[in-house]
C-alpha cells in the first residue's frame, strides 16, 4: 500500500501528506513536513473528512455525516509551542 494518498502545501511552506487509509477506515491522518523535509508531527481529523485548505490558525474541510449529507467545516488549529526538531 502507498504511504500517502494526497499531498498538499500550506501558506507556511509546510507539506501535509494524507496517509493512505485501508478500506473501512474513515479517519484521516496527515504527516506534516517542514520545507526542509523534517517531520513536524502527525494530525488526525474527524471521520469522513476531506481537507480543503490549511491556514496559519485554521483547517477547512468537507465532512459527510451518517446520511452522506455534505458539510463544510472550519476548525481552529493550535500548534504546540515546542521545538519541531525534537519530534
Amino acid at each position: 500500500m502507498p504511504w500517502f494518498a494526497n499531498l498538499a502545501s500550506d501558506a507556511s511552506g509546510n507539506l501535509r501528506g494524507e496517509e493512505y487509509r485501508r478500506p473501512g477506515d474513515e479517519t484521516p491522518r496527515w504527516t506534516v513536513f517542514d520545507p526542509e523535509g523534517a517531520v513536524l508531527g502527525r494530525v488526525t481529523g474527524p471521520p469522513r473528512f476531506q481537507l480543503l485548505d490549511v491556514g496559519a490558525d485554521y483547517v477547512l474541510g468537507r465532512r459527510w455525516d451518517d446520511l452522506d449529507v455534505e458539510h463544510v467545516e472550519l476548525y481552529p488549529m493550535t500548534v504546540p509551542n515546542r521545538d519541531p526538531r525534537r519530534l
